[in-house]
């Protein structure tokens, strides 16, 4: 068999049962991204700046046997957030379960190991990468295997090897509903190198997709399955689901359109929506812009300026507003207080703030996004917003979403 679902972002947060009906099921090879550790509440989180997610392990049945070929990529900014720890009992329960990972584990070289199988008589190799975020594995430390710009070698070694090479990837603008110009140039380079297909999350919510060379490239799929209750908002518990068949890629995908739902019972279903043609206004609407460049950078220079205003200017550090002045101020008084006080809990307090900076730099779209908006702000970079790309944004991110 060559066929080929991918899915989202698999998030079982405080969700100990699932209900996926007939609808909902899928016998070929099934691609998710499996966003939690899956641990019990004793095993405590690492240090990191952000919310520290924990899956149920419940649910894993019921998604063997919706996806008896379910594969799932570890290589996310929470894999590592119960800590090594969390990470072994994550792979135990998996293998328990039957269902096989990869992109995390023991150390660098075995997170960087792809998985291979022969389908349908064509030798397949799927590529696991993620951001450089918090937890990446290390040669003596275990953790998430991150995109690099020698992945694009390790592509082309792969691509001499295997019929068809699918790359998995972790990261770009979340919440939004298009990605980032760089982002898309990481992409678009995976395909160039030989990728066949550019499985992308994060956003968590739908992106669009495009054919791009000999490959196709989905930029984000959305939430598949999440707790509906701590995913309040609509637009983060619809997802999209890609329909490929490997053996013949230059067929178009077909999309379809999902919501996760909570059940009478309390558990999380799926619920159908129906098939998503690339000329359907929702597809245009996120796919138009793949193709136009300036447009792109306007609707990310919109989006860039929203975090800015919303959390960055104030969060980072890097913002000159009174608000920002006024919290300076009382840091500086409260840190020399506790210098004083409590020194160990002042270092802890500065330890924090510097692994919120190296989170901020260190990853690939967040250093893109902070250095958009503060080009902007300071003149360097030009302005491509227009009042289309606005109201184009304001429809795809309200409020509400942006504080979600």
């Amino acid at each position: 068999m060559t066929d080929l679902v991918l899915l989202g972002d698999l998030a079982p947060v405080q969700l100990a049962d699932c209900r996926l009906d007939h609808a909902a099921t899928a016998a070929g090879l099934v691609l998710a991204n499996l966003e939690t550790p899956l641990a019990p509440r004793e095993f405590g989180s690492s240090p990191k700046a952000g919310p520290v997610l924990r899956g149920e392990a419940a649910v894993l049945p019921a998604w063997k046997a919706a996806w008896p070929n379910l594969l799932v990529t570890l290589a996310n900014n929470h894999m590592a957030d119960l800590g090594a720890p969390g990470l072994e009992e994550t792979w135990l329960r998996l293998r328990a379960a039957g269902i096989p990972c990869l992109g995390a584990a023991k150390d660098a070289g075995v997170a960087a190991e792809p998985w291979f199988a022969d389908l349908g008589g064509l030798r397949v190799a799927v590529l696991a990468l993620a951001d450089r975020w918090f937890g990446v594995a290390r040669p003596d430390r275990p953790g998430t295997n991150p995109l690099t710009p020698a992945c694009i070698a390790r592509i082309r070694m792969l691509r001499a090897k295997v019929d068809r090479l699918i790359v998995t990837v972790h990261g770009g603008s979340e919440l939004s509903a298009w990605p980032s110009p760089t982002w898309q140039d990481w992409l678009r380079s995976m395909v160039a190198a030989g990728a066949d297909i550019v499985h992308a999350h994060h956003p968590h919510v739908p992106q669009g997709w495009e054919r791009f060379q000999q490959g196709w490239i989905f930029y984000g799929l959305g939430n598949t399955l999440v707790n509906p209750a701590a995913w309040p908002h609509p637009a983060t518990r619809r997802s999209w689901r890609a329909h490929l068949d490997l053996a013949n890629l230059n067929a178009p995908p077909v999309i379809t359109a999902w919501t996760c739902e909570t059940s009478a019972r309390g558990s999380a279903t799926l619920q159908p929506e129906g098939e998503v043609p690339a000329h359907a206004p929702e597809a245009r609407e996120r796919n138009d812009p793949l193709s136009e460049p300036t447009m792109l950078e306007a609707l990310h220079q919109e989006y860039a300026l929203r975090l800015w205003a919303s959390f960055y200017a104030d969060r980072s550090g890097l913002g000159d507003t009174p608000r920002r002045g006024a919290r300076l101020l009382a840091r500086v008084a409260r840190d020399a207080l506790l210098a004083l006080l409590g020194p160990s809990r002042w270092r802890a307090q500065r330890q924090a703030r510097q692994l919120y900076h190296y989170h901020l730099f260190a990853s690939i779209t967040h250093a893109e996004e902070l250095a958009t908006a503060l080009g902007l702000l300071g003149g360097e970079l030009p302005d491509r917003r227009t009042p289309q790309s606005r109201a184009r944004m304001d429809a795809a991110l309200p409020p509400a979403l942006l504080h979600h």
